[in-house]
């Protein structure tokens, strides 16, 4: 799986106001506790308006089925890794599916994404094609609004994931030989993506505090990666990060 840099480098806005609705506070954490997640409500405003990694791996929201027993509410999915039920009951709680392994101490890193951008497609077989053949074009037929020309128009304005992992166009023969759970998420029109050989990125560029790191297609949070000025090749860790100013002081005496 891929390593590579999602990351914001214009705003795409001259003003600063506009400025201000693009750049947002960006890989919150959140923590496994009784087996959920509770969210900002700055981000969670309903369905489907959330991307979330879970130790890594980026999840897929499904809306929830409701069942009333005995004036209770009852909350379930089938083929999702994760729903919220603000809609339901303005919670900002995120429950996981009960088949994905979750302890108490795991983490989340979760953004807002644009509204009811994602879909979903089972790969249930493997072969040569099959990858691009059949479950690409079932993930884009449900598009509707701004759908990709072709392939490579949907891996520049999409994420795409196979098995919870970031892939990129070149592993079409790899997945090609694997069965799993794929889904797109529509990227922000203001990122650029590159693929990285290294782990360092030199001389791009970037907006302090919007970029997403990838790592063999894992999502890692911001404590990961260090943005820095270029020219700086040398960083020592364990320092304190605090600077104390002896002030000199000069005493008179008069005899």
């Amino acid at each position: 799986m891929n390593s590579g840099v999602v990351y914001l480098l214009s705003t795409g806005e001259t003003g600063v106001l506009g400025c201000r609705e693009v750049l947002k506070e960006k890989n919150r954490t959140s923590n496994v506790l009784n087996g959920v997640c509770l969210l900002s409500n700055e981000i969670l405003t309903g369905h489907f308006c959330t991307k979330v990694s879970l130790n890594g791996l980026t999840l897929f929201e499904e809306y929830p089925e409701t069942t009333i027993i005995n004036g209770k509410k009852f909350f379930s999915i089938d083929s999702g890794d994760y729903y919220v039920t603000k809609d339901q009951d303005n919670s900002s709680i995120l429950y996981f599916n009960n088949d994905l392994s979750v302890n108490d101490g795991d983490f989340i890193v979760y953004d807002e994404k644009p509204l009811d951008s994602g879909s979903f497609s089972l790969q249930e077989s493997t072969g040569v094609g099959v990858w691009e053949g059949t479950t690409i074009p079932e993930l884009t037929g449900v598009i509707t609004n701004n759908p990709p020309v072709d392939i490579d128009d949907l891996f520049d304005r999409w994420g795409v994931f196979f098995n919870k992992k970031r892939v990129t166009r070149n592993e079409s023969s790899d997945i090609d030989q694997l069965t799993g759970s794929a889904f797109i998420y529509q990227k922000d029109e203001n990122l650029t993506e590159i693929q990285i050989d290294y782990f360092d990125v030199i001389g791009t560029g970037v907006i302090k505090d919007q970029s997403d790191l990838y790592i063999s297609g894992l999502e890692k949070d911001q404590n990961s990666f260090l943005e820095l000025y270029t020219g700086v090749n040398l960083i020592e860790t364990g320092v304190s990060a605090k600077i104390y100013i002896e002030e000199e002081i000069v005493n008179s005496f008069v005899f």
